[in-house]
């Protein structure tokens, strides 16, 4: 099958993923809850006039929820959703990454609130997305550690990996038409944590 036969190809009902930065798709596929028996077609370094090369991904009678959809932008900001019915392109929409992110990664701080042993906070992260991805970060809203991306990858990619438990910030109006995450609060007592922050 040719580059031409492959992009062309068609589904009934689902998603394509496209624009994905090259080497990204097994990435982001991680991210998505799909189900065993789904149909995944995935094309790797692709010719983009927009990138360069990219990687895409479409998925038949599957729908992604905004959690999946901003962590997808986290991986790939240059990454853009189509939304397939009936064979047409219902809905296209760029994927932008979250704001803010609960839970999901792992404070590299030991110290941090939310790696106590007993009654840990949930890790609370402002996003920070530079014009070079590879600087782009996550700020811990506890004790102030940074993330780097290349660590957030490393995460992603390790076996242990879940989103479990965690949540976005779904402050901005694009959000609105996909499942929200329910919001979960907590308390834990005060503890003693290191005022330096850590970079990973």
């Amino acid at each position: 099958m040719s580059d031409r036969e492959l992009l062309v190809s068609k589904i009934e009902n689902g998603i394509v993923i496209d624009h994905i930065y090259a080497g990204k798709a097994f990435l982001v596929l991680k991210l998505l809850k799909l189900d065993p028996m789904a149909r995944v077609l995935i094309a790797l370094n692709v010719n983009s006039k927009r990138l360069g090369t990219k990687d895409l991904i479409k998925i038949e009678g599957s729908y992604l929820t905004s959690r999946e959809i901003d962590l997808i932008g986290l991986v790939s900001p240059s990454a853009t959703l189509n939304i397939i019915e009936n064979w047409r392109v219902k809905e296209k929409r760029e994927i932008k990454p979250p704001e803010k992110i609960e839970g999901i990664f792992k404070c590299p701080n030991p110290l941090c609130k939310s790696n106590s042993k007993y009654t840990p906070l949930k890790a609370v992260y402002t996003v920070e997305i530079s014009e070079d991805i590879r600087s782009s970060k996550l700020h811990c809203n506890l004790c102030g550690s940074i993330t780097y991306y290349g660590s957030v990858l490393e995460q992603i990619n390790r076996e242990d990996f879940t989103m479990e438990g965690g949540g976005l910030g779904l402050e901005r109006e694009d959000r609105e038409g996909f499942p929200r995450p329910p919001s979960q609060k907590g308390c834990a007592p005060t503890l003693p944590y290191s005022e330096e922050p850590f970079h990973t």
